[in-house]
């Protein structure tokens, strides 16, 4: 047709009379268009109609007006930003009533969903320069204005059709628009709430005010006035009925004057409210309303020569109160004129309208206008009366510490295991248990037990009910919201929604009454993963970062009072079943995505195509290093006509550290981001990782019913670290089983989970979680590549500063190895034992050490794991010249340590006990009494850690050689011997800060040069050779007296202390 532009799949008859849409699922496109271009809509061609004559359950159609050929630049998400609305619209959905303006974000609003046997249209009300008045029309009735900022040379009709079948009937350009009059109340728009008939409009039961509105503007001649009698005020009325004027757009849950560019005369409380404040103009006492009282609103044109009386304006506003004037205005009259309204604000009001009645005498008009051209505006009867305006805006609410609980103040502390709001909750709120989760007790369950989401049949119970959120929050932050919307928090809420460091979201099922929802905690290296179950099933799962001290159990709560029972952490529940990768139904899905049989697909047709993931539950590893998926698209095949033509909705597998869905362009603005996919519709694989980002075309085309797969390899390394570890690996990509791609990346903590997305519906894949690796041949180039990426990413965290680490970090995270220096003559060999909870420090002693050349072991984190290194600890221990032992407060529990401390005695190695965590020493237990005999030679690593590398270094060219170097000190008698011995097992780390932790060493060292087996005894002493290391700037007063006496005296009372 000439004056119609439209898609291919579209067909045309009768003229462009009658549109048709065949099943567009296996199109490469799941939207099409027709779009009438021979004139645009105007004002003698006004109105565009369509009559839904045949339509699919999953079709949905839209109808607007536009510039463009799309209707819905959102409904499709990828990085294409060629297809993406720059241009202003205004489009009418079927599947969810909404009109938008799909240009600008949130501009959805939503009125009734309409569908077969429906007649729609869109009808331009009013033209300005810059922008025109639309108005939406559903039978006849209009449902909806917006302005859109259109050139009224572009106001083109269109309509867009999804996924089809459909069949519309249209009327293209309509001089003849419905037949609507303010005269009829039927047509004026107003909400579900409200009946009328030929003279009456009432409220029925409404938890909100609302608004209602006459369908056009004063119309040319009449008086421009209108009147209301009150014939019920309503129950418990204390504002309202209310007589106004609103603007075009307008929200009928608002009273005429409470909203911008309107005005109104409130009956109940006597008011004026135009704009701002709140609080209004308060008339007398008289001029307040009730049953049977008239009230009425007029309007004056200071200039009575403007021909559009709908064009921006000053005019005076009046009201009265049966037929007399109680209140004036001027006020600027907004573009498209003032329309008259009615306000409602309490359930059984009811008002009788009179739209014919003539405007009382005004004999102070003139006087009026002459006041509103100089600019004095809100004049008139009554006093104002002052009230300030609320613009605070979000702000820190600090809890309640009560029983170990911190809360909102109507929140309150448990009662028992349950939680349940005092009334209903304003905003957001919270209560947290303010003891944090931990590797021990990773897990706490909640229960719903109370109504929460019972499906409400309307819109007005819906906005009432309870809403719950089950997470983990942070110490000192507000109780004011939800866990998961500030940084290093996460939350699920009754909605299905996972939010996590104050804004990433992902979709997951919603829960109610009776479920069990459980939030357990996996501990790594940087990131905690956080897991959500449901009855038993898991539902979500998200990387928290942050530190691990204060990861406190919370509950929010808004609306309804809702009861939660809780099993905190203290009570040590049932830690939840492992979930594998095996049992594909435990695979996370998105919302939308079914599981049939042994395949994945998308539940139905959707209009707007988002990414919906397929995750699996467990990252690969060792023990499961590759995985494939068996793609089946439409639009991949080999039969499929793609020729010039763009594909956006094909699927993208891979593997990401994320929780939810993203596309690449998104995924590469995230600094967290570690993930590697091969994208169908561009054939190309894209990664992101710590040293950057980039998107490969590859050769190999992937077609329906190809197998692709994603593999893992670990390189051997010093010290390799466990499968979840941060490290630096190697990723391959495969086609039916031939390698097209491989990269060196670094694994996040955590691990890489496999992850498959889907767009379209008639798309499906099969994951093949149990084949086997490809055969890989000769990957030594691969192994350099992970190598020269290790060395790049230790150079860049160097750059940055990342080396000088914290005891925090050290605990955190391993350290990246580094090479021992070439040609380095020092051949001694050091044994680093640890218990698993200090690997990751001990990975630092051990980059340290190696730093200086000496050659270290240590046993890998999953060994240290295991009962049953006893082989491995022999040889360990055989092998070395001087074992160094990480010690902290765990010591009394160790696992190993005993073993390792008797083999050192049988192989007479010298051991040097590391303090990486304070502990009063000798630590108790039973190695009290084993490493008490150390005490000479302890280590303390705590205040300056390279300070402790350092004494490794020095103390072992002493101790290397010479055997098992327990000594067993007893402390007889005499104040001084046990002042001495105390200094040297406490050090600086009491109370006692001017104690000289050297003093006992010194004292010893002067034994052996005089061969004596005694020192504090009556022997004379005999002056240093060498100053000390390390001195005290204060002594303790015995000291001084002691040393201040003439050298050869002794203190008389001190007996000895002797080495054995």
């Amino acid at each position: 047709m000439a004056n119609l532009d439209y898609s291919d799949p579209v067909e045309v008859t009768d003229g462009g009379k009658i549109i048709r849409v065949r099943d567009l699922v296996e199109e490469a496109d799941h939207t099409v268009y027709v779009r009438h271009t021979g004139a645009p809509l105007s004002d003698t061609q006004p109105y565009f109609r369509v009559k839904v004559v045949q339509q699919a359950k999953d079709a949905p159609i839209a109808i607007g007006v536009s510039s463009e050929t799309d209707l819905d630049a959102n409904d499709i998400e990828d990085d294409d930003d060629e297809h993406k609305r720059n241009k202003d619209a205004l489009a009418y959905f079927s599947d969810n009533g909404a009109i938008a303006t799909p240009a600008r974000k949130g501009s959805e609003e939503f009125v009734q969903t309409y569908g077969q046997g429906d007649v729609v249209g869109c009808l331009v009300d009013f033209h300005s320069v810059r922008k025109s008045l639309i108005c939406v029309i559903k039978n006849d009735r209009i449902i909806y204005r917006r302005w859109v900022s259109i050139k009224a040379e572009v106001l083109y009709p269109i309509i867009n059709v999804w996924w089809g079948p459909v069949e519309l009937h249209v009327n293209w350009l309509n001089q003849s628009p419905p037949s609507l009059s303010m005269n009829n109340l039927s047509d004026w728009c107003m909400p579900d709430t409200v009946t009328s008939d030929d003279e009456h409009f009432s409220l029925r039961t409404s938890p909100r005010p609302v608004a209602i509105q006459s369908p056009f503007p004063w119309q040319e001649g009449s008086a421009y006035y209108f009147e209301l009698s009150i014939v019920s005020m309503g129950e418990d009325a204390e504002e309202g009925p209310v007589i106004g004027l609103t603007a075009a757009i307008y929200s009928d849950e608002k009273l005429p004057g409470k909203t911008a560019e309107t005005i109104g005369y409130s009956a109940a409380n006597n008011r004026i409210y135009t704009d701002t404040p709140p609080t209004g103009v308060e008339l007398n006492e008289e001029c307040r309303c009730s049953d049977g009282d008239r009230m009425g609103c007029g309007i004056l044109f200071v200039d009575n020569t403007k021909e559009n009386k709908r064009d921006t304006q000053k005019v005076v506003v009046y009201f009265t109160k049966n037929g007399k004037v109680v209140h004036h205005a001027a006020m600027d009259q907004p573009v498209g004129g003032f329309y008259p309204s009615v306000g409602l604000a309490a359930a059984g009001c009811s008002v009788k309208m009179d739209l014919g009645c003539s405007a009382p005498s005004l004999p102070n008009a003139a006087e009026w206008c002459k006041k509103a051209t100089s600019g004095f505006g809100m004049f008139g009867l009554g006093g104002f009366v002052g009230g300030k305006i609320n613009q605070q805006g979000p702000r820190h609410e600090e809890g309640e510490q009560k029983d170990g609980f911190c809360f909102a103040a109507n929140i309150g502390p448990p009662s028992g295991n349950v939680i349940r709001p005092r009334d209903s909750v304003k905003g957001h709120k919270l209560i947290q248990k303010l003891e944090t989760l931990s590797r021990e007790q990773p897990y706490f369950t909640a229960v719903m037990v109370d109504d929460m989401t019972e499906s409400p049949d309307n819109e007005s119970e819906k906005d009432s009910e309870g809403i719950v959120c089950i997470g983990i929050s942070r110490q000192g932050q507000t109780v004011g919201c939800f866990p998961g919307n500030l940084v290093d928090t996460i939350g699920y809420e009754t909605d299905g929604e996972i939010t996590s460091g104050g804004g990433r979201s992902t979709k997951t099922k919603s829960f109610t009454r009776g479920d069990v929802i459980g939030c357990f905690v996996e501990y790594f290296d940087e990131v905690k993963i956080v897991q959500f179950v449901k009855n038993g099933d898991l539902v979500g799962m998200a990387p928290l970062s942050g530190g691990d001290q204060d990861l406190f159990p919370s509950i929010g709560f808004a609306r309804e009072p809702c009861g939660v029972r809780v099993t905190w952490p203290s009570s040590k529940p049932k830690l939840p079943d492992m979930f594998s990768k095996d049992n594909i139904s435990s695979w996370l899905k998105s919302p939308g995505i079914k599981l049939n049989g042994n395949k994945f697909c998308i539940q139905k047709k959707l209009r707007k195509l988002k990414s919906l993931q397929i995750k699996s539950p467990q990252p690969l590893t060792r023990a499961w290093s590759f995985y494939e998926v068996t793609v089946t698209c439409a639009l991949l095949s080999k039969d499929a006509n793609r020729s010039g033509k763009k594909l956006h909705t094909t699927p993208s597998i891979g593997l990401t550290n994320l929780a939810g869905e993203f596309t690449f362009k998104k995924l590469c603005d995230r600094s967290e981001a570690r993930d590697i996919r091969f994208y169908c519709n561009t054939n190309s694989i894209g990664y992101k990782d710590a040293m950057g980002h980039a998107l490969h075309p590859v050769n190999k085309k992937l077609e329906s019913g190809d197998r692709l797969g994603f593999g893992i390899v670990y390189p051997a390394v010093k010290n390799q670290p466990g499968d979840r570890a941060c490290q630096v690996i190697v990723v391959y990509c495969t086609i039916n089983g031939d390698i097209i791609y491989h990269r060196a990346m670094e694994q996040p903590a955590g691990g890489f989970y496999p992850v498959t997305c889907l767009f379209k519906y008639g798309d499906d894949v099969e994951i093949g979680h149990q084949c086997s690796p490809p055969v890989l041949g000769d990957i030594s180039s691969w192994l350099k590549e992970a190598e020269q990426l290790r060395k790049d990413i230790h150079k860049a965290k160097k750059a940055a500063g990342d080396h000088r680490q914290t005891a925090a970090d050290r605990k955190a995270r391993p350290a990246s190895p580094v090479e021992r220096p070439k040609n380095n003559l020092n051949k001694k060999k050091i044994y680093i034992h640890c218990d698993p909870e200090r690997y990751n420090e001990a990975t630092y002693i051990q980059a340290g050490l190696e730093e200086k050349g000496f050659t270290t072991s240590l046993l890998g984190e999953d060994k240290l794991n295991s009962s049953k290194i006893a082989k491995e600890l022999l040889t360990c221990v055989k092998s070395c010249d001087l074992l160094v032992c990480c010690i902290g407060p765990e010591i009394p529990c160790s696992k190993h340590t005993t073993t390792v401390l008797a083999l050192t005695k049988e192989y007479r190695k010298p051991v040097l006990p590391a303090i990486l965590e304070h502990v009063d020493w000798p630590p108790s237990g039973e190695l009290q009494e084993e490493l008490d005999m150390f005490t000479m030679d302890k280590i303390e690593f705590t205040e300056d850690f390279q300070w402790g590398i350092g004494q490794v270094e020095e103390k072992s060219q002493v101790l290397i050689g010479k055997g098992y170097n327990a000594k067993k000190i007893v402390v007889k008698d005499g104040d001084a011997a046990k002042l001495l011995y105390s200094d040297a097992q406490k050090g600086s780390k009491t109370m006692n800060k001017s104690s000289d932790p050297d003093a006992l060493q010194r004292a010893i060292d002067d034994a052996d040069k005089r061969k004596a087996t005694s020192f504090g005894s009556n022997e004379p002493a005999r002056p240093r050779s060498t100053p000390p290391t390390k001195t005290s700037t204060e002594a303790p007063s015995q000291l001084r007296a002691q040393s201040a006496q003439p050298r050869g005296q002794v203190q008389r009372n001190s007996k000895a202390c002797v080495l054995l």
